[in-house]
């Protein structure tokens, strides 16, 4: 999150109101953004369209019907995040925990995204992950995901390919210490910043994508590749 001196609250959310009104052709004004570090469940936040603060107490989404946009960490104890029908974008960790997950239908841009024990049937509408992605537990499919900045850790995840996926960062762990996921096809990939972790069967299958250099794998990149930035 931002760090904002509280005599600053006022000037910046006229700063950002005129930076968001530019940046997506529609009327911002400063009474539509929250900024501050009280605790939230303290705070009425169905008029905000915009929260710079952390999020990690909220078990309902009863007053953030308008909530478009998140600039800080967010844990959910609730699965039915589909009733924030108009969140696009999170600049925070969005971290789950021993929930079932349908799908994301809004949600275009976050910064990590995390489940831990969780059963996800698909990301859905997120596209870009400025970060890392980890999934500890069940995910169906990676629906229309194309970037990841850093590491994806797959860890027993039952998808099978990675779909629209084109640029990795970091690391791709289809095997993480002993524990694979059932990916069989790399779906759209062509870049991989760092190396691929697989265990022997993984390796064979996908020798003709791989590099082995001193016992590590790398992905065999397009070296023409460039990925245009889906930025928000």
């Amino acid at each position: 999150m931002i760090d904002i001196k509280p005599e600053k609250y006022e000037e910046f959310k006229k700063f950002m109101a005129k930076k968001l009104s530019h940046e997506t052709g529609r009327k911002f004004l400063p009474s539509d953004i929250f900024v501050g570090n009280s605790s939230l469940s303290e705070i009425i936040l169905d008029k905000y369209k915009c929260i710079f603060a952390n999020m990690s107490e909220l078990s309902s989404f009863d007053n953030l019907k308008n909530l478009e946009f998140i600039w800080g960490d967010i844990m959910f104890f609730t699965r039915d995040i589909n009733r924030l029908s108009k969140l696009k974008f999170i600049e925070g960790q969005l971290l789950f925990s021993n929930k079932k997950v349908k799908t994301f239908k809004s949600l275009e841009y976050v910064k990590e995204l995390v489940f831990l024990s969780c059963d996800v049937e698909s990301l859905g509408s997120i596209k870009k992950i400025k970060e890392n992605l980890k999934v500890v537990g069940s995910l169906g499919d990676f629906g229309s995901l194309e970037y990841v900045g850093g590491d994806v850790i797959l860890i027993e995840a039952r998808a099978k390919s990675l779909n629209n996926i084109e640029y990795i960062g970091g690391d791709l762990y289809l095997d993480y210490e002993g524990y694979p996921c059932d990916i069989q096809d790399l779906g759209n990939l062509k870049y991989v910043g760092g190396k691929v972790f697989l265990n022997d069967k993984q390796k064979e299958m996908f020798k003709d994508k791989i590099i082995e250099r001193n016992g590590e794998c790398y992905f065999r990149n397009e070296e023409s590749f460039a990925y245009e930035d889906l930025s928000l």
